[in-house]
């Protein structure tokens, strides 16, 4: 079932985000980025800062308009499509919602125990950081 959900059926059926692909492309991604940082609830303008870093250029596929930046709608299409519908659908998460439409970015999105027997994720050591010696 989730090998037709995320390679077969398109996300974006059910909304009117002009992405035909934000969201589903790179699912993966967020699941990682879940497993990552999803310790704590973290707003979903976090996790959405992240794909744009990782996805730029999925900019060009919105519009400016008077209401909302191109960055902030993508940021919005990839909340509901990622958080709102499909990894909550298959709850690896729920979303704290304290807002609706373009005020959902600061809705935290909570990683569910499920989520690590669904995924296994293997992740390295932080190297960044140094090791001291007692």
């Amino acid at each position: 079932m989730l090998d037709a959900f995320t390679g077969r059926f398109n996300w974006a059926f059910h909304d009117a985000y002009p992405s035909p692909t934000a969201g589903q492309l790179g699912w993966a991604f967020s699941v990682y980025l879940l497993a990552r940082f999803g310790a704590k609830p973290l707003p979903v303008s976090f996790y959405a800062a992240k794909y744009q870093q990782a996805f730029p250029f999925l900019l060009a596929e919105f519009a400016g308009s008077i209401y909302a930046t191109p960055a902030l709608q993508l940021a919005n299409c990839y909340g509901a499509r990622v958080f709102d519908r499909a990894l909550n659908w298959f709850g690896v998460l729920s979303v704290e919602q304290d807002s609706y439409g373009l005020s959902a970015q600061s809705s935290l999105i909570k990683v569910e125990a499920l989520l690590p027997k669904l995924f296994l994720i293997h992740q390295e050591p932080d190297k960044s950081i140094p090791k001291t010696r007692k």
